[in-house]
């Protein structure tokens, strides 16, 4: 049998009282592996279009 760390959703969100912190360094994360991407994908496709 699994054993969840959390036994609501509600526990998810608090993560008794770091789910501030938590969810504001993973939204963080997200927001910059989000823009690199794009950065880099517009900087692959600026250098590919030179190179022709």
């Amino acid at each position: 049998m699994s054993n969840f760390a959390f036994d609501s959703f509600d526990q998810i969100i608090n993560m008794d009282g770091h789910g501030l912190y938590v969810w504001l360094v993973f939204l963080i994360f997200l927001i910059s592996i989000t823009t690199s991407f794009i950065v880099f994908n517009s900087l692959i496709k600026k250098y590919k279009s030179q190179i022709r």
